[in-house]
């Protein structure tokens, strides 16, 4: 694997993030996992795939932890790993931006305890997986009897009795675990059972499993018809609980009949829950000339209320306004002095507390700007990547050259657009490639706008184009050429190969031209992934063609193409005995020589000519792979 890099990065604030990444194919690989390097050196499982983009749930930053890496490993289809590539993530927004909000399941007093599942489960969903603490292909998945006659049930043993307030259960479709909605968790309760003195429970065995069926449980919660994919209830009344257990009567809406459940988490705390927080991506903020500045926040649900504050410790709110039915709360007349800084800001659901307090920056009201790229630093290109029918959507890839590290290009496909439709990764010497710019149909414009923390935006700049005359984008080309470059001559047929290194060197002679049109880099692309699954390994070749060489003369035989018995048995014959001297290349070789000398001297005889013709070039192939 060559590279990988994000198509988005989607900041939520300092501290918390969501991405989407992409990676070039490596040959043979039939899966990638995807892991995170955490601050101590420890590596978190995110997911899996057999594609080669990925996109990454939101995440935490962990500790102190400026950047970190993810790695992508590739597998093949026997279990074998390749060589991992790390693809490193920066934190770039300034820490204490905003009010820090800790995922993590801190306090879950289930987390790790042992469980007992009463009914048999999946081979990948054993009850253990309900409160480990992971979210992605981490599930207690049942088998067999339906919840609605025979309740499913999940035990859980505190170790000790416990004060409870609230309890969480991550359904089938919960973030991270991606199932269908109809897989959720319908019908459910929370059910306890004092502490009874015994040992702790080893785990889903038969004994533990029969001293929880002797247990007798009282209800603390219920929930009937459920639609939620996460349900996070707080209890009316606290209870004190050894044993705490999910109690299904409805495992789900779709045809399988079974529990999935990813995650069952009880808390000591209640939850008060806060009004969803607006990510900074949909949030602007503009520093014009005296009081004229502008707040502009998107996607915020209609009747919510939007605070302005001066800085994160405030709270004297300095402009409120409740969200009209567009989503669009934009606040003017502000002022914020002359000089760089933040503008804080948070929500209000009638519902829910008010939101943690976000923000996003604003640049001077005079200064230097980013530079607008130079045109020859400008490329547009048209994305080759996946299938590319004539009828479905075209995009294109966009790389910026000679940049200050750490600058962001914001993606734009109208002039007067308020919110990016793409926002990139940062520089990294100099560079920006961003994928999946939409592309209009004959030819269209974009408009980009370079921004960094502390800097004044760049002007907003136009990209034209016209679609038709888009020189293709060669780096999967580029990918192709590199993985197969890494092939051997000597351990593959001549003639496979010379078939092979023709389409390569027609490849890397593209690859040479300024602007390459599409549709021969789309066909040499084909032609060498075609060249390449027709390559015959030469040992391979040589002990399958050897071990063939009776076959094929018993079939002739059959088929009429060797007419005379006497012949046949003869050619047999010296076919058998190569065979029984494989391992004695010249003495191989000779008796190919006399084999082939008969069969040529019986052609249009007692052997047909057209057989005669390919059995003498599968000896011939044979003799000239030997010699190497």
């Amino acid at each position: 694997m060559r590279k990988a890099t994000f198509d988005e990065i989607m900041f939520e604030d300092y501290a918390h993030a969501e991405a989407r990444i992409y990676w070039e194919r490596t040959r043979n690989a039939t899966l990638y996992t995807i892991h995170r390097v955490m601050e101590d050196g420890t590596k978190k499982f995110i997911g899996a795939t057999p594609n080669n983009a990925f996109y990454i749930p939101p995440f935490e930053k962990d500790g102190k932890e400026d950047n970190f890496d993810f790695e992508i490993t590739p597998i093949s289809e026997t279990g074998v790993k390749g060589p991992v590539k790390e693809l490193q993530f920066d934190w770039t927004i300034p820490t204490n931006t905003a009010e820090f909000v800790d995922r993590k399941n801190r306090g879950n007093v289930a987390l790790n305890q042992p469980v007992v599942s009463n009914v048999d489960v999946e081979n990948d969903g054993p009850v253990n997986k309900i409160n480990d603490g992971v979210i992605t292909l981490s599930k207690w998945a049942t088998k067999g009897t339906s919840s609605k006659t025979d309740p499913h049930t999940a035990t859980i043993d505190l170790g000790e009795e416990k004060e409870i307030s609230r309890w969480v259960v991550h359904h089938a479709n919960a973030p991270g675990a991606g199932e269908s909605p109809l897989m959720n968790t319908v019908d459910f309760k929370l059910r306890y059972a004092k502490d009874d003195g015994l040992p702790l429970l080893n785990g889903d065995t038969s004994e533990s499993k029969e001293r929880v069926s002797k247990m007798e449980f009282l209800n603390a919660d219920s929930v009937t018809d459920n639609r939620l994919d996460v349900t996070d209830r707080n209890l009316s009344e606290p209870i004190k609980a050894r044993y705490i257990q999910l109690y299904v009567t409805n495992s789900d809406r779709s045809q399988w009949k079974a529990t999935r459940v990813y995650e069952f988490e009880a808390y000591k705390e209640k939850f008060n829950p806060r009004t969803e927080p607006i990510n900074m991506q949909f949030v602007k903020a503009k520093n014009n000339k005296d009081a004229d500045d502008v707040v502009l926040v998107s996607e915020v649900t209609e009747g919510d209320k939007v605070n302005l504050y001066s800085d994160i410790d405030s709270k004297e709110v300095l402009a409120s306004k409740v969200a009209p039915e567009s989503g669009l709360v934009k606040f003017t007349e502000l002022d914020f002095g002359t000089d760089r800084g933040r503008i804080y800001y948070t929500v209000k659901n009638k519902n829910y507390l008010e939101s943690v307090k976000r923000s996003v920056p604003y640049g001077a009201e005079t200064g230097e700007k980013i530079e607008v790229p130079q045109k020859e630093d400008i490329s547009l290109k048209r994305s080759l990547k996946g299938n590319q029918p004539s009828y479905a959507n075209k995009y294109g890839v966009l790389t910026l050259k000679n940049l200050p590290d750490g600058v962001r290009a914001e993606v734009y496909t109208s002039e007067d657009q308020l919110f990016p439709d793409l926002l990139s990764a940062p520089a990294r010497n100099g560079v920006i490639v961003q994928e999946r710019i939409p592309l209009e149909e004959k030819n269209g414009e974009i408009y980009i706008e370079l921004v960094k923390e502390g800097v004044n935006n760049s002007d907003r700049f136009t990209v034209t184009y016209e679609t038709d005359k888009l020189s293709g984008d060669v780096t999967g080309l580029k990918d192709i050429i590199f993985e197969y470059g890494k092939l051997k001559q000597e351990d593959y047929t001549l003639k496979s190969w010379e078939d092979f290194n023709t389409a390569m060197k027609e490849g890397k002679e593209i690859l040479a031209k300024d602007t390459p049109a599409v549709e021969e880099i789309l066909r040499i692309q084909d032609e060498i992934e075609s060249k390449a699954s027709d390559l015959k390994e030469r040992e391979a070749f040589i002990n399958s063609g050897i071990d063939n060489l009776d076959d094929e003369l018993e079939i002739a035989y059959e088929k009429g193409h060797i007419t005379n018995h006497g012949i046949f048995n003869s050619l047999l014959n010296k076919a058998t005995k190569i065979q029984q001297v494989s391992d004695n290349k010249v003495e191989v070789i000779n008796r190919l020589k006399a084999l082939g000398n008969q069969v040529r001297a019986q052609s249009g005889k007692k052997v047909d000519e057209v057989f005669a013709e390919g059995y003498l070039s599968l000896i011939e192939d044979l003799k000239n792979e030997i010699k190497r």
